[in-house]
């Protein structure tokens, strides 16, 4: 026994010092790197920003500081990158509402993308003052990429209204769109009987369809085909990290909503702001690594298949704050604590805690900096593989 103590020694001296030793190339490292980030900076991403083509931010849901980091990082890859074109983690509905008020101002579209939605009112109307800015051949285009089953009662009727706007409905759909509207229970059961209706009347009146829609008849085609494919899922969140089979198909949902809309608009580059769990260049981040399970992301970056193959460039944002959006609904507190508490557990499997606290020495608050990770001397590197190539900070 006596000649064990001495080698426990050695190994809890060794242990320590590489500790510390760590410790210290995340500082010198933090310390050469960390800085403000500069939405009128034309170089924030670095000279690399040439070699990607889709740009993920990771946020961390209905925290009040997304909605800026959002606006920051958007209108510098508008203007340095020859982004045009958003993808949101909403429904395809969804998403023409809010396209539809960024060209019209309507208010009804605004209140409507407003009612349970990833960002604020506010953000919207910011979203909008920088698109009446541009020019009319140069502006961007939002999409709507993730499931569409959610909505089905609200914003699917609402925009399959606006397409036939001033144009003679089809009585059997203007039924069942009224139908739709009046199900307060949202679930396969009750959604499946309409949708299917809507989906068979086009299938079998598509020269009616054609000559009442005109130009819109594709958008109107590839709204209810959405619809349809999204009663494969159940209504229940997908992001537990249990449930591989369906994230894997919400996954492989997004992966292809989104290559089909970058082979629509080819000529121009892609910004997306998603949950965390989605932006890993390697695997999706809510689930061990040893599961194999893809984020859409890690698709677009390393399939054969996607037309952005290798220059997918993944951003994480780090909180330093509690500023969870306000929601009027019961036990507020009680859910903005939970949700931080969520975000803090999330964050330790994908960031060092020691670098973590080391960025928070080395920042003020209520600034947003910008650290890269992949460096040739990152000690960050394996991160910068498989999860994110930068962080951004909300202090």
């Amino acid at each position: 026994m006596k000649s064990f103590k001495p080698n426990i020694f050695i190994i809890l001296l060794f242990v320590c010092f590489s500790g510390y030793s760590q410790k210290n190339e995340y500082k010198k490292y933090i310390h050469e790197y960390l800085e403000i980030f500069n939405e009128n900076d034309t170089n924030i991403f670095d000279n690399k920003v040439k070699d990607y083509r889709m740009f993920m931010l990771g946020e961390y849901h209905f925290r009040k500081e997304n909605a800026e980091i959002f606006m920051k990082v958007f209108t510098n890859l508008y203007q340095n990158a020859n982004v045009r074109i958003i993808f949101m983690e909403t429904s395809m509905a969804h998403g023409m509402i809010l396209q539809n008020y960024l060209e019209t101002g309507d208010e009804k579209s605004l209140d409507y993308i407003t009612r349970a939605s990833q960002f604020p009112k506010f953000h919207y109307e910011k979203l909008k003052h920088f698109y009446d800015k541009l020019p009319n051949d140069d502006k961007f285009h939002i999409i709507g990429v993730d499931l569409d089953n959610y909505d089905m009662n609200t914003n699917f009727v609402f925009i399959a209204e606006l397409l036939f706007k001033d144009k003679k409905m089809p009585e059997t759909l203007k039924s069942s769109l009224n139908t739709l509207a009046g199900i307060t229970e949202i679930n396969n059961k009750n959604i499946k009987p309409m949708v299917n209706k809507i989906f068979d009347d086009f299938q079998n009146n598509k020269k009616q369809y054609y000559s009442i829609l005109s130009d819109d008849y594709i958008v109107y085609r590839d709204l209810i085909y959405r619809a349809k494919k999204s009663l494969n899922f159940e209504y229940y969140n997908y992001n537990r990290g249990q449930d591989s089979i369906p994230q894997t198909m919400r996954e492989n949902y997004m992966y292809n909503n989104i290559v089909n809309n970058i082979k629509k608009y080819p000529d121009c580059n892609y910004f997306g702001q998603f949950g965390l769990a989605h932006i890993g260049l390697t695997h999706f981040l809510l689930i061990p690594e040893e599961k194999n399970i893809e984020s859409f992301t890690t698709k677009l970056n390393t399939r054969e298949t996607s037309p952005v193959k290798g220059k997918v460039c993944s951003t994480s944002i780090l909180y330093y704050n509690t500023n969870v959006m306000s929601f009027n609904i019961e036990n507020y507190k009680v859910i903005s604590q939970l949700t931080q508490l969520m975000y803090k557990n999330s964050m330790k499997k994908n960031f060092p805690a020691k670098a973590y606290k080391l960025i928070r020495k080395n920042t003020e608050k209520n600034n947003i900096y910008i650290l890269k990770l992949d460096n040739e001397d990152s000690p960050f590197i394996e991160i910068a593989r498989k999860k994110f190539q930068y962080i951004i900070i909300d202090t």
